[in-house]
């Protein structure tokens, strides 16, 4: 096998479970976004609407068994509405296994900051300040 079909067959993502006993679920799975996913959920996520930007992950990550998604990107408003003690222990997960912890988030704020025109999100706290456990 040459070096690149082996970089391209790795299975590089891995896949984490948790629990939603709130939810009336035993077990699903938050997943490794692919890069081209990451990619798309920053620029959906850090945007010009930062709203939801949670759910907008979790609706990404949470994956059943075989790995098909429990949500659509279209489901992020109404995941919202869910309970943000739950939503944000999915977030919280899929934040530390996608490398999306404080100076990711940071980074990509500043990023987001410097392409618009003014500097009115500079002083806006970043999504992963308020969301990043403190025993990461």
């Amino acid at each position: 096998m040459d070096l690149r079909h082996q970089i391209l067959s790795a299975e590089d993502r891995p896949r984490h479970s948790v629990a939603l006993p709130e939810w009336g679920i035993d077990e699903l799975f938050v997943d490794s976004l692919s890069a081209a996913d990451r990619d798309d959920y920053e620029r959906w996520a850090f945007g010009d609407d930062r709203s939801n930007y949670r759910s907008k992950l979790v609706c990404r990550a949470l994956v059943d068994a075989q790995g098909n998604r429990v949500f659509s990107d279209d489901d992020a408003t109404a995941l919202g509405h869910k309970s943000a003690k739950v939503v944000s222990r999915v977030f919280d997960l899929a934040l530390k296994l996608n490398g999306l912890l404080g100076s990711d988030v940071e980074e990509l704020r500043k990023n987001s900051a410097g392409a618009a025109s003014d500097d009115s999100a500079a002083g806006s706290p970043s999504p992963g300040e308020s969301a990043t456990p403190t025993n990461c």
